[in-house]
């Protein structure tokens, strides 16, 4: 308790109080009377002390000393027929610890080095942590984020409009400031850049009507709406690293090369290896990607390889035998492998691989093709639902052409003669065909990987190998911090609102990293939006979530605890200062 002794003087003598302050609900601070000592006559008489104000002092050190020593704990009168007269009691906790992370990306920092740039009034840092926290414990619109201000414990005179003004600034200042977010966290986290991870998605806006930004184009969600596309960069901790946007109807593979200058610019990062999927490995991203001290490494199509790389691919012979993880990989397996001489289903958690030069482009590469057993019996069963399914519509008469390369109806041709010529009906004479369905089954269990590293190629199955956590990232946007829909329609503005969820995304990993990856993003979000505290009026906040292994260990990470029996509001502003601690 934070006691203070109080004097009042009247005409005849003095009287003494000890008090304590505490915060009202509209944060101004308030004192109450905890102990009235009496006035100086009364003292002297009852204590047989000469100087009354000095006993006072005594009395105030004693209850100091007591509330230090014994952790007194507080006592409150609860009536059951007395009405809770508190319009706002139960607030969300969890921003503390957002807070912690935001300040290790030095987040309040880089806004005030941006305001510097403009001039406007407002604190960006203000807005932009409460836009970032909101889209992690309540996302919804820019509307709902000052609305929802009320659920979290520190007020802050936040006006709407200047939610939309920090749009603003944020989508016109995009590069610099995640460049200088990448820099601090460098230092205070450190970062993993020696291969980083590219993908693209795009997100779908619910209107029919596009316009220079917003554009009909090809859809991941198979919608017949206008589209934002979003490209990403992810390092080797899963960590989002630097993102893009762009208009709907733009290439991927026009969007890699662009983003990789800003890194190169904003980031000062110019030397890695670049790490994506078929669809942005063309080869002007693989010939830009073999100079100035960068490199690549590509899924390969073999269905687009020459013939004699697609023989080679394919045959029995060659191949190496890829060791588990567990066993040394240090050195390259000499020893040989023909897949047509063993039985594969006793390799069926194995890898094989093989490697060679090709010579399709105008620079060396190194074709890497791994076969899997267990790859190899999934995709024929795919395969065999996929060609039951062109049965039935067969015999129902739905035949069209395939919407989508997996579609079932790739298996089917038309013919327009039986078996002894006669002519057949066009509507119904659609059959299987056997030579498509040969072509796909050659490359089951096949991959590729096409790269300019003369590394071990074990090496470099293992780093492709975890492109799949850039795909959770987007994942964890859509789903989890509500990515979509978008409720703002101005270009920068709609660039602002994918850098928030950026930043809260970076939030959500570095936790997640912070915790050893025991957690998923997912149960992290939703613990952070769970932690919620009831206000007592007058003696703090109660927490009302439960304390789970992951809330605990969220609390032990931060050094930060909420879960205490009652958190006095003392104990919350230092919880603040503490988050807010370099």
């Amino acid at each position: 308790m934070n006691y203070k002794l109080t004097v009042t003087r009247s005409k005849n003598a003095k009287c003494f109080y000890i008090q304590t302050t505490y915060r009202k609900r509209d944060g101004r601070l308030s004192s109450k009377t905890v102990k009235k000592l009496g006035n100086e006559t009364f003292i002297k008489e009852n204590y047989g002390v000469d100087d009354a104000e000095a006993w006072a002092r005594g009395e105030l050190e004693r209850m100091r000393q007591t509330a230090r020593e014994e952790k007194q704990g507080l006592v409150m009168e609860l009536h059951p027929d007395r009405l809770v007269t508190d319009t706002e009691r139960i607030f969300n906790g969890g921003d503390i610890f957002i807070e912690k992370v935001l300040t290790l990306l030095g987040l309040r920092d880089i806004c005030d080095e941006t305001a510097g740039r403009h001039r406007f009034r407002f604190d960006l840092g203000c807005y932009l942590t409460r836009m970032v926290c909101s889209r992690i414990l309540h996302p919804g619109s820019k509307l709902a984020d000052f609305i929802n201000g009320r659920r979290f414990i520190e007020r802050s005179d936040l006006k709407l409009e200047n939610f939309y003004r920090s749009l603003d600034v944020l989508g016109e200042e995009m590069d610099d400031m995640q460049g200088a977010i990448y820099r601090k966290s460098l230092y205070t986290i450190g970062r993993n850049t020696g291969v980083i991870y590219y993908d693209c998605t795009n997100v779908f806006f619910e209107t029919e009507s596009d316009d220079d930004f917003r554009r009909y184009g090809h859809s991941k969600e198979n919608r017949p709406n206008p589209l934002v596309q979003i490209g990403l960069f992810m390092d080797m901790d899963g960590l989002p690293l630097g993102m893009c946007v762009n208009p709907g109807n733009t290439s991927e593979q026009k969007t890699l090369q662009p983003l990789e200058e800003v890194l190169a610019e904003k980031f000062g990062l110019s030397r890695f290896v670049v790490c994506t999927d078929g669809g942005l490995g063309s080869k002007s991203n693989r010939r830009y990607n073999v100079t100035e001290g960068r490199n690549f490494i590509t899924v390969q199509s073999l269905k687009k390889l020459s013939a004699h790389y697609q023989d080679w691919a394919t045959a029995p012979e060659g191949w190496h035998l890829r060791p588990r993880l567990k066993d040394d990989e240090t050195t390259r397996c000499l020893h040989t492998y023909d897949l047509g001489e063993i039985d594969l289903d006793n390799y069926a958690d194995d890898v094989f691989y093989k490697e060679c030069l090709t010579d399709e482009t105008a620079f060396d590469e190194h074709l890497i093709v791994t076969y899997s057993r267990r790859y190899d019996l999934y995709q024929k069963q795919l395969r065999a639902q996929q060609i039951q399914r062109a049965i039935t519509k067969i015999n129902r008469g739905e035949i069209r052409r395939p919407k989508s390369p997996n579609d079932c109806r790739r298996f089917l041709k038309d013919t327009y003669f039986d078996a002894k010529g006669n002519p057949l009906d066009v509507i119904t004479s659609a059959v299987l065909d056997l030579e498509q369905i040969g072509k796909e089954a050659r490359f089951d269990g096949f991959n590729a990987l096409a790269t300019g590293l003369d590394d071990d190629p074990r090496a470099i199955i293992r780093v492709n190998s975890w492109r799949w956590e850039i795909e959770e990232c987007f994942r964890v946007e859509k789903s989890d911090l509500d990515m979509r829909p978008v409720y703002v329609r101005n270009p920068k503005r709609i660039t602002a609102h994918f850098f928030i969820c950026f930043i809260a995304l970076l939030v959500l990993k570095i936790m997640q990293k912070q915790l050893g990856t025991h957690y998923p993003v997912s149960r992290i979000r939703k613990a952070l939006s769970e932690m919620n505290l009831v206000r007592l009026e007058g003696f703090g906040y109660i927490p009302a979530f439960n304390n789970t292994e992951l809330a605990t260990d969220l609390q032990e990470c931060a050094k930060i605890h909420i879960d205490r029996q009652i958190n006095t509001p003392a104990q919350i502003r230092a919880d603040y200062r503490l988050a807010r601690k370099c």
